[in-house]
Formats: structure tokens, sequence, C-alpha cells
């Protein structure tokens, strides 16, 4: 068992090792939950479809929509989980009409913010780019665009589509099925390499099993594997390897003495205890807000859990009002016209933080609009 090593620390340490690891790992730790939801589990109401395949939702999202805490109402989602393990996949947009937004985000296993397509990224031109895991040695082929580097074996991958009105949806139709996801060996009409070992996937914490759960540290470590250290992270994956921590998927904190178990319960309430200083800090008080804590590893100086407290406590205060808000919104628009709504959300679009490929923030009032509860547009 990976968690025996962790037998000869002392209880100090394990918890601040702890504390370390749980603000590090939440971020993946939660998105697995999403993506788990999403491409592993059959049973589950938000499944889409299995890895690597290409999936469409001509609709807007409504309150049934639960695995993602706040899905946008005014641009119809497409889905693809990426497993990178055995090849690269090849996206394909088709030409996108110059006042339509669109974009598809590359979402690492630490939400890493890695990379977009779309309309403030690579523009309305139809294009083919090529996703590859980080154990792939090649080049582009031809007619493909550019590579897309993950630093993770898996990765998510949301595309957005703008709807502007009830009658747009056919339009929205249409673009999504000039989507294309498909293996590189399939877009050069080869073989297909060796598929990669199956994986029996761990079943993930519910949401609020995560902030409370030792399970936390078991799948963790599970993702961890799929998880090649960054240079920059050798020292903390160091530290974390004394609790028994070590991308073996083999830890069990049910295994660590009542000692070590006590300390681990001690470094998460720590950890939350950070969580919520942050947030009365800085994002209650204005000095960050949440758009802070995404984009990617260099724009966030290289380090996963330094951002992670913002997003975090933003993530969990979203969740816990969510429902509330949700409860009073209706399925039908605001008194405004659907044209109306249409343009308020076309203007937000241009510059949302949901989008920043360059790093730059946007204004304080996009913020808060974007934000603010939005009423799905009746379909």
């Amino acid at each position: 068992m990976g968690s025996a090593v962790a037998q000869s620390i002392s209880p100090t340490e394990a918890r601040a090792i702890a504390k370390e690891a749980y603000i590090y790992g939440f971020p993946l730790v939660d998105s697995y939950r999403v993506q788990y939801s999403y491409f592993v589990d059959h049973s589950s109401p938000e499944f889409k479809a299995a890895w690597n395949t290409l999936y469409n939702t001509a609709r807007v999202y409504t309150p049934d929509d639960k695995a993602i805490q706040r899905p946008n109402s005014d641009t119809p989602y497409s889905f693809v989980g990426a497993d990178l393990r055995a090849e690269p996949l090849v996206f394909t947009v088709p030409a996108i009409e110059k006042e339509r937004y669109y974009s598809l985000q590359f979402i690492d296993m630490c939400t890493f913010n890695f990379a977009y397509v779309g309309s403030r990224a690579t523009g309305k031109e139809a294009g083919k780019f090529l996703l590859a895991g980080p154990t792939w040695k090649g080049e582009a082929p031809p007619g493909v665009k550019s590579v897309i580097r993950s630093e993770t074996d898996f990765a998510f991958v949301p595309f957005r589509t703008q709807l502007f009105n009830p009658s747009d949806i056919d339009n929205v139709k249409r673009i999504q099925a000039g989507y294309k996801v498909e293996p590189l060996s399939q877009f050069l009409g080869r073989p297909a390499p060796p598929a990669a070992p199956a994986i029996e996937f761990i079943k993930p914490l519910s949401a609020i099993e995560e902030k409370t759960s030792q399970e936390f540290f078991n799948v963790l470590d599970f993702l961890l594997q799929f998880c090649p250290t960054h240079p920059s992270e050798r020292e903390l994956m160091a530290r974390f390897a004394k609790l028994g921590l070590g991308a073996q998927g083999t830890f069990d904190a049910n295994t660590l003495s009542p000692e070590l178990r006590t300390a681990a319960r001690q470094g998460m309430e720590d950890a939350w205890d950070t969580f919520k200083e942050y947030k009365e800090t800085q994002l209650d008080t204005g000095k960050r807000t949440s758009a802070a804590g995404f984009g990617t590893r260099e724009y966030l100086q290289g380090i996963t859990w330094a951002a992670c407290p913002l997003r975090c406590s933003a993530s969990m205060a979203i969740r816990k009002t969510r429902r509330s808000t949700r409860s009073t919104l209706s399925m039908t628009p605001r008194s405004r016209s659907a044209a109306a709504i249409g343009t308020r959300c076309a203007l937000r679009r241009t510059s949302c933080h949901r989008s920043p490929p360059s790093g730059r923030l946007p204004s304080t009032s996009c913020r808060r609009a974007c934000f603010r509860p939005i009423r799905p547009i009746a379909t």
C-alpha cells in the first residue's frame, strides 16, 4: 500500500502535507467528479458519451443539469472527454459567421485552461487542430493548423456555440453538425495504434463528500498516475510521497494509523480555513475575482495549488447558492425581447472571462455581468 510509507512521519508533518495535498488536489478531484458522470458512468443522468466521442447538446441548460455548477444558458454545449494515452485527437471546426461567438476550451486534469480554439483565440475560419497528450512525439500532419499539448493524459473539452434567440436553435444545430473529433490514425487513414490499457475508474466523491471524506486522498492518488509530474512540482510530489501519495493508485486512507488519520482530517480542515480566509479577504472584498483563478500554467505562475483557494472557495460558494437561485429561475425569458437578450449575451461574449487566451482579465463590469444568474432562453 502506498500509504504504508506514511507511518514513519509525525502527525504534525502529516497534517501539513495533508493540507497542501488537499489544496493542490481539489481541482483534480472535483473535475474528475464531473468527467466521471459525463464519460464513464453510463447510469448517470448526466452521461454524455464514451471517451473521445463528440456529444452535442442542441438545447439550453436547465436546473436539471447539475454536474457543473453554473453552465451558460446562452451557449448550447458540445463535449469531448479526451483520452490521449494511445494517440492524439484531431478537432475540426467549420467556418462561423462573423457575429456569432463560439469556443473550444481545453482543460487538463489539473483544470489549467491550456488552450482555446474559437472566436477570440483563432478566429472564425474553418480549421483543424491536433490535441496531443504528454507522451506523444510527432509533428502536425498536413492540413492541421497547430498542435495543442495537454500536460495530462486526459482532458476535458467543452464547446460553446452562441444562441441568439429561440428561433436560432436550428442554426446552432447546423454548426454543431460541422464539429468533428477523430483519432489521428483515422484522420490520416492509417491503422490505429495499440489501445491504451483499460482503466478501472475509481468511484468519485460527491461534492459534499469531497469536503470531509478522507477518501479524497484515495481519489487524488488514483488521478496522479495520469498527471506526469511537471518540473516545477517535483519537490511538491516528494512531500506528498511522505504521506504515501505517489501516483500509483494504491493509496488507502483506511490503512493509516489512527494518529495519522486524525492528522489528515485536521489538514483538510486547515485547507478549508485557508479557503474561507481567501474568500473573505480577497473575493468578498473585490480584491480578486474567481476569473483570476483560471488560465494557463504560465498565467497562474506555474503553481496549481496557489490559485486553488480562489477557485475552490468560489466553486463551493456558487454550489451553495445554486440550488436556491435555480428554484427562482423561470424557463421563459425576462420581460425583455429575445432579440434584446441575444444582443446582451453577444456583447458579453466578446470580452467574457470564460475565454481568456490572452491572459488578460476583463473589466469589472463584465465579470459582474457574467456571474449574474441568467434565465434560460425558452426553446
